[in-house]
């Protein structure tokens, strides 16, 4: 934990800083990146109008062994409106460019098929204000219908200066296809290192998305997967640390990529909103046989985030899998998992999904906050 002191400090130092980059015209992003001490360095990148990068390096406080990225200014400002995050859309609602996907051989194409999962109608789901629920466990429908009917027991803060929410990647090197023209390229990766191609840069967007929303949200950047046996141990211990370091935090998200696939056919969850297609997302909630958390406050986020989905965006996401499983969400009663697309959508729909997800978030967030 890093003091009071310690963090005026960083805080008097990255204000000067970023002040000096704001008078040349610049951005600024920041990366924090720790050591084993707790002490390590803040490495914010200038981007100049020519394409120019100039490294800035500050000292801060943190965890080790983590890459987090936080706000530039949380909490600060006037407050800014869910809908006023728009400006961002004409950055993310961009088709596929498939430009060089004719020059794939005939031999290394594989199919995709689109696919759209709507809402269940048998027995096995439930109806929650517009949203659906794929129940797979031994709960009944009663059951759940009054425990959905209950509030949740925290709130989102909003325009908070402490962190409200943690997005976090298990399977950090999840990554998409490059075009969207009917096939894949089979020799193409489906895990990629690169922080731009992969999950991290869903997640940046859904993060950058939350925080103009007045929604104080930090990504943990750092790779769980380089060795995919164990990848959930080594996230778990990311987000302990990170909880220890924001106690604030009553959100954890980890973003992941589906990969649904028959018969080596790719599939790929497909839903145009607002004339652009979309990944279609899916919610990961988990249940607990044992009872050892109360697995049933992270449904209701859960389905109030469906709900939200389902008012701004029909059909972007598909039916919450409510199941027993544990992926981490023991960790916290806002702890869920969220499936962006799958290995047969492109990146762009991916990343505009993440925008997406962003404003449902956000929405979510803003009605909860007013509830009960």
């Amino acid at each position: 934990m890093v003091t009071a002191m310690k963090k005026d400090g960083f805080r008097r130092a990255a204000a000067a800083a970023a002040a000096l980059l704001a008078a040349a015209a610049v951005a600024v992003t920041a990366v924090r990146t720790v050591g084993a001490d707790g002490w390590g360095i803040l490495a914010a990148t200038a981007m100049f109008p020519m394409q120019v990068s100039l490294p800035l390096l500050l000292t801060a406080g943190g965890q080790s062994g983590q890459t987090v990225v936080e706000p530039e200014h949380p909490g600060a400002g006037d407050p800014i409106l869910p809908e006023q995050t728009d400006p961002l859309r004409a950055r993310y609602a961009i088709p596929t460019d498939n430009t060089g996907s004719e020059l794939i051989p005939e031999e290394n194409r594989g199919v995709i098929q689109d696919t759209f999962y709507g809402s269940g109608s048998s027995s096995a789901y439930l109806d929650y204000k517009g949203g659906n629920i794929n129940n797979r466990t031994e709960h009944t429908a009663a059951e759940l219908a009054e425990a959905l009917a209950e509030p949740l027991g925290y709130r989102v803060e909003l325009y908070s200066s402490e962190p409200q929410v943690l997005i976090y990647h298990t399977h950090t090197n999840e990554s998409f296809d490059r075009y969207t023209a009917g096939y894949f390229d089979r020799t193409y990766p489906t895990r990629l290192s690169d922080a731009d191609r992969n999950m991290i840069s869903v997640g940046r967007i859904t993060a950058e998305v939350l925080n103009a929303a007045g929604i104080n949200t930090i990504q943990c950047q750092t790779t769980h997967d380089n060795q995919y046996n164990g990848s959930y141990q080594r996230s778990r211990a990311s987000v302990q640390a990170l909880l220890r370091q924001y106690p604030s935090i009553k959100v954890i998200l980890d973003l992941h990529r589906d990969g649904i696939e028959s018969g080596g056919v790719r599939m790929r969850p497909i839903v145009e909103i607002d004339g652009v297609p979309a990944a279609q997302f899916m919610i990961i909630a988990a249940a607990d046989k044992e009872n050892r958390w109360d697995y049933l406050e992270n449904l209701r986020l859960a389905a109030r985030v469906q709900s939200a989905s389902a008012a701004l965006y029909p059909g972007l996401a598909r039916p919450v899998s409510f199941k027993y499983t544990t992926y981490n969400q023991d960790l916290a009663p806002g702890a869920l998992l969220v499936e962006v697309g799958s290995h047969g959508n492109s990146l762009t729909e991916a990343q505009y999904t993440g925008y997406l997800l962003g404003q449902v978030l956000a929405k979510a967030f803003t009605d909860l906050a007013g509830e009960g």
